[in-house]
This record gives structure tokens, C-alpha cells and sequence, in this order.
């Protein structure tokens, strides 16, 4: 089992972190192992969905294209991240456990983050690298 007990989340961009401020925090908190969480891809797809309905008979079919001139349809975007997560070992660097995740871009990166978070800790635990609750 490994103690990643309390964590703290730096985003890239915002924070370069030097090896010693890393060592520093895992000192403090006293975790034996790190995850480290990166985007590996990202993609938008755009999809149009037209108006109007099936039809049954001549009629049926008369009144869908009615509708179908008259109903615009719309468009969306899907976005889909792809992120990596690995367990690392403190003391020897090694990996110890990785693993990816494939999702529906949410609103929110923090929700993102957060449905992340509890598939790899599921995923450990289920491995026996975290324990149970």
C-alpha cells in the first residue's frame, strides 16, 4: 500500500515546481508515492442534427419534409480529453502503476478533474495500491 494520503494540485502553466519544492511537500505530508496527472489530446467534433421527423406513407413522408423545412435543426461541439495518470515511488522514482482516461470535456475543469480523480482512486484501490474506505 502506498500513502498518498493528502495531495496538492498544481496546474501546468501556473506553477514550475523544482525537484527540491516536490521533495519538500512529500516530506511534509509524508507520501511515499506521487500521481502525476498530464493532457496527452485533445478534440472537438461538430455535429449537425436536422430537423424533422421519420415518416410512414406518402403523407408521412409530405409532412416530415414540411417539418424538416421548416425545423432548422442545430448544431453542437463535443470535446473529448484524453489524460494520463502515473504512480510513481518516491524514494526510487520508478513507476509504479498508469493508467488513461478518456472523457467528455465538461464545463468545468475542476468537474473534469474531479471524475479523474475518483476513477484512478477506484482503479488503485481496486489493485490494492491504495486502501480501501
Amino acid at each position: 500500500m502506498w500513502n498518498v494520503g493528502t495531495c496538492r494540485r498544481f496546474e501546468a502553466g501556473l506553477v514550475r515546481l523544482k525537484k527540491e519544492t516536490i521533495i519538500n511537500a512529500f516530506n511534509q505530508f509524508e507520501n511515499d508515492a506521487v500521481i502525476i496527472t498530464h493532457l496527452i489530446h485533445k478534440e472537438e467534433k461538430e455535429a449537425y442534427t436536422r430537423g424533422g421527423h421519420g415518416h410512414s406513407g406518402y403523407y408521412g413522408f409530405y409532412h416530415s419534409r414540411y417539418n424538416y423545412a421548416r425545423d432548422p435543426g442545430y448544431s453542437s461541439t463535443s470535446k473529448t480529453v484524453r489524460l494520463e495518470t502515473n504512480l510513481y515511488d518516491v524514494k526510487t522514482e520508478k513507476l509504479i502503476w498508469s493508467g488513461q482516461s478518456k472523457t467528455l470535456s465538461k464545463d468545468s475543469k475542476d468537474q473534469i478533474i474531479n471524475d479523474v480523480i475518483r476513477v484512478v482512486i477506484n482503479d488503485l484501490q481496486k489493485n490494492n495500491l491504495l486502501p480501501q474506505k
